[in-house]
């Protein structure tokens, strides 16, 4: 299956996630005219921020198998030592999607290590000619069918069979699932690229003969991902309440301290925790900050608990919006994964934020 590749901007202007998909094999740059870092392939799905001078600045993400890396590189963490580089895999195993190809002597930030396999993320510059200009008119006709849509319903999810009944005479209710209802306020805009359910649709693992999650009612917004033989890998959103989720990674921990991963900063990499932090600010990383990529977005925070120490909380980009409107001293409820117990020069924690939450 080809998984898709999201490729997150790092610029400090950005222009808004925009869905893209790249055409063709195409150059991933160190700067708009620099060396060639990697190739993305044909048929990734994207989303772009900002752009210059006919030139887009992506993040991406993936796995490399450790064998074919080596050690620090400039900035970066380790670099690829293969002669003829290697695949960047959309999920930690080999049979997985080749969703880029690394070059020879390319630095990479280290996300995480799981077993023989390595998450790295690195940054770089794409032709703005390498995108498809993706549906617009789709995108305009799922806006209009969405708002215009007298009953919509909510995702039902994991099997599960709740229905929100709407009276004749009543307004729309709000649904956990992104519906665009009728209102007296305008729709919100919705990224280019999205679609809707123009009927009830089963969610399943995997093309074919994918095991059943539930499904999408009606009129249900989805950001597609990549495409597979008649079938779109989609993603859904909308809210459940935090006593009703729980990390994956059973080996979450609140009981290790920030004192405990700057002790140990090579043993506690790769640990979940889960921790009560106040968010100082938000911000993006400048180069002093060696373990966060240069502009990389991150919460500068402090705890865990009553424990007076400083973190640096690096947010993906599903979690950017709610990031940069949390108030100063907000306190927040964080999943995370340590990326490093004892950044370089600062010696602060930094960690991969999964789950973030007001209390």
């Amino acid at each position: 299956m080809r998984q898709a590749l999201v490729l997150l901007a790092c610029a400090a202007l950005p222009l808004g996630a925009q869905a893209r998909t790249v055409e063709r094999d195409t150059d991933l740059r160190d700067s708009p005219s620099g060396p060639v870092v990697a190739t993305l392939t044909a048929g990734t799905t994207v989303t772009r921020q900002e752009a210059r001078a006919g030139h887009t600045r992506v993040l991406i993400e993936g796995f490399v198998e450790g064998a074919a890396l080596g050690g620090r590189k400039g900035r970066y963490q380790v670099h690829v030592t293969a002669s003829a580089g290697a695949p960047l895999r959309a999920s930690a195993e080999a049979a997985a999607t080749a969703v880029a190809t690394l070059r020879s002597g390319t630095g990479l930030a280290v996300i995480v290590r799981t077993g023989k396999w390595v998450k790295v993320r690195r940054g770089g510059w794409v032709t703005n000619a390498a995108f498809t200009a993706a549906a617009t008119a789709a995108t305009t006709a799922a806006r209009a069918a969405a708002t215009t849509a007298a009953k919509p319903g909510p995702a039902t999810l994991a099997g599960g069979s709740a229905t929100a009944k709407t009276p004749a005479a009543a307004a729309p209710t709000t649904h956990a699932a992104p519906l665009v209802a009728a209102s007296a306020e305008p729709a919100p805009p919705l990224p280019e690229g999205t679609l809707v359910t123009t009927h009830a649709a089963e969610l399943r693992t995997a093309p074919d003969g994918g095991a059943s999650m539930g499904s999408a009612a009606t009129n249900t917004m989805l950001t597609p991902l990549a495409r597979e033989r008649g079938w779109v890998r989609v993603r859904i959103e909308g809210w459940v309440k935090e006593g009703d989720v729980a990390p994956t990674d059973s080996n979450a921990r609140t009981a290790l301290s920030a004192a405990d991963l700057r002790a140990d900063p090579a043993g506690s990499r790769g640990k979940v925790v889960r921790w009560e932090v106040e968010v100082i600010s938000y911000q993006l990383a400048d180069p002093l900050r060696k373990d966060l990529l240069p502009d990389e977005p991150y919460l500068l925070a402090r705890g865990p608990s009553r424990e007076n120490a400083l973190l640096y909380l690096a947010v993906p980009p599903s979690l950017m919006a709610q990031a940069k409107g949390l108030p100063p001293l907000a306190t927040v409820i964080i999943t995370a994964r340590v990326r490093t117990g004892r950044s370089d020069p600062t010696g602060v924690p930094v960690l991969d934020v999964q789950q973030l939450s007001r209390k």
